[in-house]
């Protein structure tokens, strides 16, 4: 799945769901990142989740 470069505001977002999510009990959603080793640039991310995206 490709997806289109998103918004400051959207990032911000994002990140707060996922902070949120990884303090939830139980947890049912893991937010990943992928970041370039030598640079540490964030390349990607990912989710997993016990439910369909919102």
């Amino acid at each position: 799945m490709i997806i289109d470069l998103v918004s400051r505001e959207r990032v911000e977002q994002i990140v707060a769901r996922s902070i949120a999510a990884a303090t939830a009990k139980p947890r049912t959603e893991y937010a990943l990142a992928d970041i370039e080793r030598t640079t540490t640039e964030l390349i990607g991310c990912g989710r997993l989740a016990l439910d369909p995206h919102p």
